[in-house]
């Protein structure tokens, strides 16, 4: 049988290292790393994909030129859009033009969906797709 190609693909955010095991090779990726890797041939794999405490596994057809997806339970945009309000929002509280009520409602509300499926929902950290 020939080595087959495979292409793997990471979101960008979280800003953390990240693990990714697929038959007996392990890789690092970092944020919206592009990755080649060689396999000996096609069939089923198991990927695993982990993060410090959190792991996934799942196992998936691969095939010559084929994609792995591995990309975070919560969108990009939700840190591209949190982050600045967040800083936003600190600048504006330090020199009292908002009230602390108001950033402590704005760090509640960024950060309970991020503990929410850090802690709770382990299984939905992480989406493996393949293409």
């Amino acid at each position: 049988m020939d080595d087959i190609t495979v292409t793997v693909e990471r979101s960008t955010f979280p800003l953390t290292r990240f693990f990714l095991t697929v038959g007996l090779g392990d890789y690092e990726l970092r944020p919206g790393e592009l990755k080649k890797i060689t396999l000996p041939e096609s069939g089923e794999y198991e990927i695993i994909a982990s993060s410090y405490w959190i792991k996934k596994k799942v196992n998936v057809a691969l095939a010559n030129n084929s994609v792995i997806k591995v990309k975070h339970g919560i969108p990009d945009a939700f840190y591209l859009l949190g982050i600045p309000v967040i800083i936003i929002l600190s600048v504006l509280t330090f020199f009292e033009f908002v009230g602390t009520g108001v950033m402590l409602t704005a760090l509640l509300v960024y950060f309970l969906p991020l503990l929410y499926i850090t802690f709770l929902k382990k299984d939905n950290y992480f989406k493996i797709l393949t293409e």
